[in-house]
C-alpha cells in the first residue's frame, strides 16, 4: 500500500519495487483438429502468446519467468531487497535531488539509503536508481518511506514522499498439546508449522479428537490455504497407512481456491491399531505430525 503525501502535480515520478526470486511459468498448449468447433482458434492465440516459440508454438521447450505480481510474504531473518527508481517526467531540468530510504519499525526507523549525497541535476527522461537491502529483525508491520527533494529551474523547493506497509511474519510456529492417558502417562503433540511463503498450498489441521475408539470412525477438520499468485484446481488424494484408513471417496475434485483463500474440509478416518498413533503430514510448504489415541 503507498500513499503520496501531496497531491500536487510534481516533476518526478518515484517507482517502488520489491525484489524477490522470480517464479517460473510453464506455457501448456491446447491444439484442436481443424474440422473441430474451434477450428483455429487456439493455433492463432498461441501464435500470439509471448511464451511459445516460433513455428514450434503446440511444443512445451521450457520454463519463462514471471514478475511477482503482488508484495508476497517475508519473514523475520529474510533479507528486504527493494529497487527504488525516480524518474523525471517533464521537459525541465531538476536540480539537487535528494532521495531517502527509511525503514520505520515498531521499535526503530533506520536509513537505507546507499548515499545522503543530492543529485546535482536530472535531466528530462532521466532517472536516478538506487538498491536497498536490509535483514529484518522485527516482527509485525514494517513501513518504508521514500522521500524526494528537488529544486526546479525557477528555484522553487519542492518535496514529496511515499509510505509502503508490509507486514513480516514469524517463519516458524511450535504448538504444544498435553493428555493424559489411561496408564497414567502423559503424551505430547507438538506441530511445528512452516512459513507458508515457502511453497503454494499450506496445509493445517483445525480439529483433531484426543482419543478415539478402535476401528470406529472419527471425524477430522483440515483447512487447505493457497498460498501462490494463481488460483488452484484442487483434488483430494487419500493414502492408507498401516494403522491409520481414511473413510470417503479419493481422488474427488474441490473446486477451485483463488489466491489467498482459504478452504475447511471434514474428514473421516478410522483406525486399526490400537495405542499411540502418530502421523506425519506434507505438503509443498508445510509440515506437521498430529498424534491420537486408539483405544478397544
Amino acid at each position: 500500500m503507498d500513499v503520496s503525501q501531496a497531491k500536487q502535480e510534481h516533476l518526478l515520478a518515484l517507482k517502488v519495487m520489491r525484489l524477490t526470486k522470480p517464479t517460473l511459468f510453464t506455457n501448456m498448449p491446447v491444439t484442436c483438429e481443424d474440422r473441430d468447433l474451434p477450428g483455429d482458434l487456439f493455433v492463432r492465440l498461441m501464435k500470439d502468446d509471448p511464451s511459445t516459440v516460433k513455428g514450434a508454438e503446440t511444443l512445451i521447450l521450457g520454463e519463462m519467468l514471471t514478475l511477482p505480481q503482488n508484495f508476497g510474504n517475508i519473514f523475520l531473518g529474510e533479507t528486504f531487497s527493494s529497487y527504488i527508481s525516480v524518474h523525471n517526467d517533464s521537459n525541465q531540468v531538476v536540480k539537487d535531488i535528494l532521495v531517502k530510504a527509511d525503514l520505520q519499525t515498531s521499535s526503530q526507523r533506520l536509513n537505507l539509503s546507499a548515499s545522503n549525497s543530492a543529485v546535482s541535476e536530472l535531466k528530462p527522461e532521466c532517472c536516478i536508481d538506487d538498491v536497498i537491502h536490509h535483514e529484518v529483525k522485527e516482527i509485525g508491520t514494517h513501513i518504508l518511506v521514500c522521500a524526494v527533494s528537488y529544486t526546479t529551474q525557477t528555484g522553487e523547493k519542492l518535496y514529496f514522499r511515499k509510505f509502503f506497509k508490509f507486514q513480516v511474519l514469524k517463519p516458524l510456529d511450535v504448538k504444544t498439546k498435553f493428555y493424559n492417558a489411561e496408564v497414567s502417562l502423559v503424551y505430547t503433540d507438538m506441530c511445528f508449522y512452516n512459513a507458508p511463503g515457502y511453497g503454494d498450498v499450506r496445509l493445517s489441521l483445525e480439529l483433531i479428537p484426543d482419543t478415539v475408539s478402535l476401528e470406529e470412525p472419527f471425524d477430522i477438520t483440515c483447512k487447505i490455504t493457497n498460498c501462490s499468485e494463481r488460483t488452484m484446481d484442487l483434488v483430494l488424494e487419500m493414502c492408507n497407512t498401516r494403522s491409520v484408513h481414511w473413510c470417503g471417496v479419493s481422488g474427488r475434485q474441490l473446486g477451485k481456491l483463488s489466491p489467498s483463500a482459504s478452504l475447511s474440509i471434514p474428514l473421516k478416518l478410522l483406525s486399526s491399531v490400537q495405542g499411540l498413533q502418530v502421523r506425519q503430514t506434507q505438503t509443498s510448504s508445510m509440515g506437521f505430525f498430529h498424534a491420537f489415541i486408539a483405544k478397544a
